[in-house]
């Protein structure tokens, strides 16, 4: 499970929610220092905060590229039209600035173009390689709460 020096993300629980009723998380990032005998929490020192920060375990997790996910507001994203370009740079840019964050080293992001779709509610947003691996970049909205939009890498392997 978890070991010090983890590098972990936190799930703060904002009591604000989305028009559709959606709850609306945030993150902070940090590293494990300990987690308690009864495995129920961990101490985790938290970016930016010099006190170590008492967490319950169920809101740690680990963080690698294919755990990252961004999670937005769908009623600020549009699902088509002739902004459509410019809302799926700007997904690929906060998706960007939440690896940086999260500390994960990206090598290369080669944006595809618009218009690429996995599905009906998927959109292909760009192709990166991160540790020598190679991902898709994905934008969908979550079928479960439609008023979410989720960003977040795959393994992406293309046929020959």
């Amino acid at each position: 499970m978890f070991r010090t020096g983890d590098r972990v993300r936190v799930r703060c629980d904002n009591h604000e929610r989305t028009e559709g009723g959606s709850a609306v998380h945030s993150y902070e990032y940090g590293y494990i220092e300990t987690i308690d005998d009864t495995r129920t929490h961990a101490v985790v020192l938290l970016d930016d905060d010099l006190n170590p920060r008492r967490v319950e375990l169920v809101l740690v997790s680990t963080i690698d590229i294919a755990t990252l996910e961004l999670c937005l507001d769908g009623n600020t994203v549009g699902r088509s039209g002739s902004d459509e370009a410019a809302v799926r740079d700007e997904l690929v840019v906060l998706w960007q600035d939440e690896a940086e964050q999260a500390g994960i080293d990206i090598e290369r992001i080669v944006p595809l173009a618009a218009g690429t779709r996995a599905d009906l509610d998927t959109w292909a947003l760009a192709e990166l390689h991160a540790g020598g691996v190679r991902f898709l970049l994905r934008a969908r909205f979550d079928r479960t709460s439609p008023q979410t939009v989720r960003v977040h890498a795959v393994p992406h392997y293309p046929e020959n």
